[in-house]
């Protein structure tokens, strides 16, 4: 098979390169060939698609030689062959010197075969090897860069090449490294069944991958993570290995920090009550960090103080001891709200701990809850605290914070999910119904039971009588509160007017309560509450609370009953919203078929031989639609388009509509079109799309000779099916100007005989069985 080759021949003389690419042809390749024989040409004609150059030696103009040189220049690498006339020798070595693949006399061009593919193989090992060279350049340079160590070792482990990162690991340059045993940077932590178990397993040829403990050369220890892979050679014999390291002694810091604060969390996660979580945090401070002292110190923010909670160690003497917040080592703590560090010598007071026997490395953490510290926790020790502990400590202390605040907020937490539940029961009552009478009654009942009061009612505001008015109420024994109630005095009044709640704990205790004290004969209640019921703006009524003891409410239970009144102002304004929208869709809904049977009537005045017909069709219709099942809702859509089934030929010339004679094939046309008006006519307003079908379908034909588009069959919509029995039978049995109506049976004979081609035989049958 042909060997494909494109060449670029450098010849002066034609016929010399056309014997050239001849000889090569013959030689069995498949030639791609151009002549050039000047510098530019050449020049111009060098690229990489090229595989080989064919050059005279000497050119009028130009040489082998120079065209080589430029071709080293391009930086292309393309086998160069001279071709010449003349053997010489001296010229032959000049040119191979000078990088040439190979020197041929020209009537020798039996050789020109044999030495291409020379030159092309020879050039292609070249490429191979470049390219094996820059490979290897690479590795070594990615090996050098490499963050982790590469050790390579002899069979027997010792070491043959490091890279830099084993210097900068272990402190070892390469000549201190090369030529000794790989247990160089190793202490022998490990016992010795570890380190047989990992030469058995490189020596059978596996990779061992583990963590082992190493030394720096200033005899200092590092974890680190090793693999070490065996490489073999060709005959499958291991001849090295190379072992690759990376220090994770940092990550297993954070590991231990890591396990140290799921601890505390475990720990914690048991515990309740504020009692249970202390000892737990400071066994663990104490374990984790070795501390030799802790406490944790908690606000009391009634007097602004510190109070050593819990202790151990030589600080267990503190307990119970209370320091100022903002004094001292515990002020600098708090107003930092961040770690504080110091050094304490014998005999410093810190204010919390009293007097120290030893030196000591004191760390305080605030301890951070919403924003606001509510205590700190302290640990001490001799040495001082690394970086990793520092984040240990810090991690300790927003868990701890956390787990204290949490039992703190515990009671008031379930109080507001009472809360939370009761704001739900409500909440279904308002949605479930838009009766304001049934909303309000439950949600009285539900004031009462979850505000834990006697008695609750509702009272609405009259603007026309300036009144309030009772609408819902619970728990009163005998007496219940007047159906309607003056605006103009009591503690009712004055929460509407003033907006806000009136709060009476001890009704006994007011000097002017006439109001309370006649309306509350015999129930003996002793506080009373009203809340004005605001929505949007605006006053909607009053919500009445009645208890039978002195009752003096905490802020939470104040916020909360704001909270209900609130809801029930939400329901009154949504029932009146909903009261004003129906009203409203029922007077628009009145006018829209007030103003279409005002166009029907128009209509029939206009054709005044018609008169009446659109009524009666319409009536018919319907009873029609009813008899075939259609729902009592889409009936309203069929009146309409009864009514308004004509309303097209409002666009047709009185000279046609009230022709006393025959129409013309012209008159027709036009009069046929007004159901097209229609649709142009109705269908912008968009209430009465729906009712379209009948005023632009009451001609089409059931066997699709009607018009205006020729429809047929079940393609016609129901309601002009309908409409369209209706119309043929009241406009024969109406008397016309130019004929007399005609008898009933007469007329169910000729829709009769219409079924299955005007009508539809279904419908027809419904229609004809039916007492008209």
């Amino acid at each position: 098979m042909p060997v494909p080759l494109s060449i670029l021949v450098l010849e002066d003389l034609p016929a010399d390169a056309e014997l050239i690419i001849h000889e090569l042809r013959r030689s069995g390749f498949e030639v791609t060939w151009k002549r050039v024989e000047t510098e530019g040409e050449f020049e111009a004609a060098l690229n990489k698609e090229i595989d080989l150059i064919l050059a005279d030696y000497s050119l009028p103009q130009y040489n082998a030689l120079q065209a080589l040189h430029h071709l080293q220049e391009s930086g292309l690498n393309i086998p160069f062959i001279v071709n010449t006339g003349t053997n010489s020798e001296e010229v032959a070595v000049e040119c191979m010197k000078q990088g040439a693949a190979d020197y041929l006399i020209k009537d020798r061009l039996a050789r020109l075969g044999p030495a291409v593919r020379n030159a092309l193989h020879e050039n292609q090992l070249a490429r191979t090897k470049h390219e094996a060279e820059e490979r290897l350049t690479l590795l070594s340079t990615a090996l050098e860069a490499a963050a982790n160590t590469v050790v390579i070792t002899d069979q027997a482990g010792t070491i043959v090449w490091v890279n830099a990162a084993f210097t900068h690991m272990t402190g070892y340059t390469f000549q201190q490294a090369v030529g000794h045993q790989s247990h160089l940077a190793n202490p022998r932590a490990h016992d010795s069944s570890s380190y047989a178990a990992m030469w058995e397993t490189i020596r059978s040829g596996s990779v061992w991958h583990g963590e082992i403990m190493n030394r720096h050369r200033d005899g200092s220890t590092y974890m680190a993570e090793m693999t070490i892979t065996p490489v073999r050679n060709g005959n499958g014999e291991i001849t090295n290995y190379i072992d690759i390291e990376q220090d994770i002694t940092e990550r297993k810091e954070h590991q231990r920090e890591l396990e140290g604060i799921v601890m505390v969390a475990n720990a914690l996660r048991t515990a309740q009550t504020r009692s249970e979580m202390l000892p737990v945090i400071l066994d663990q401070v104490v374990g984790l960090v070795k501390a030799q002292g802790a406490s944790i110190c908690l606000y009391d923010p009634a007097k602004d103080e510190m109070v050593v909670t819990l202790a151990r160690g030589p600080f267990i003497n503190t307990s119970g001891k209370r320091v100022p917040a903002e004094e001292g080592f515990v002020g600098r703590i708090v107003s930092s709200r961040q770690m504080v560090m110091e050094h304490a010598s014998p005999g410093d007071d810190l204010s919390c701990l009293g007097p120290l026997d030893q030196p000591y490395m004191l760390a305080g953490i605030p301890l951070l809850a919403q924003g606001h510290v509510i205590g700190i926790l302290l640990a001490g020790r001799e040495m001082e605290f690394n970086s990793i502990e520092v984040r240990l400590l810090t991690a300790i202390s927003e868990i701890a914070a956390s787990a204290i605040h949490r039992s703190s907020l515990h009671e008031e937490t379930e109080l507001r999910l009472q809360h939370l539940s009761a704001l739900r029961e409500i909440d279904k009552a308002i949605t479930s119904s838009l009766d304001i009478h049934l909303t309000l009654r439950v949600l009285v009942d539900q004031v009462v039971t979850q505000l834990s009061v006697h008695a609750a009612d509702v009272l609405l505001f009259n603007s026309e009588s300036q009144s309030l008015e009772h609408v819902a109420s619970h728990g009163f024994r005998y007496n219940l509160p007047p159906a309607s109630r003056s605006f103009t005095a009591g503690y009712a009044h004055r929460s509407v007017i003033e907006r806000r709640v009136i709060s009476i704990s001890d009704i006994h205790q007011e000097k002017e309560a006439p109001d309370i004290h006649l309306r509350v004969h015999g129930e003996d209640f002793a506080a009373y509450f009203a809340v004005p019921l605001v929505a949007k703006g605006q006053v909607k009524g009053v919500l009445e609370l009645f208890h039978r003891t002195p009752f003096y409410p905490n802020p939470e239970w104040l916020n909360f009953l704001e909270t209900l009144a609130g809801q029930a102002a939400i329901a009154i304004d949504n029932a009146e919203l909903f009261d004003n929208l129906q009203r409203s869709n029922i007077n628009l809904a009145l006018a829209y078929d007030g103003t279409i049977e005002g166009w029907s009537r128009a209509l029939d005045l206009r054709d005044s031989g018609t008169e009446g017909h659109t009524q009666r069709v319409t009536e018919i219709t319907l009873t029609l639609a009813r008899a075939a099942g259609i729902r009592e809702s889409d009936l309203i859509h069929i009146r309409r388009g009864a009514l308004l089934h004509d309303i097209g030929k409002m666009a047709i010339p009185d000279s046609i509509l009230h022709k006393p004679g025959p129409l013309n094939d012209e008159e027709w046309t036009i009069i046929r079109k007004h159901p097209v008006y229609a649709y142009d006519l109705l269908s912008p307003i968009e209430f009465l799309r729906p009712a379209l079908d009948i005023p632009y379908c009451h001609h089409e034909w059931w066997d699709g000779n009607g018009y205006p588009r020729r429809l047929r069959g079940e393609e016609i919509p129901l309601s002009a099916r309908l409409f369209s029995l209706a119309d043929v039978y009241d406009g024969l049995i109406s008397d016309r100007p130019y004929r007399l109506g005609w008898e009933r049976e007469k007329t169910l004979k000729h829709i009769a005989e219409l079924s299955g081609t005007q009508f539809d035989p279904d419908l027809t049958r419904l229609f004809l069985s039916m007492d008209w």
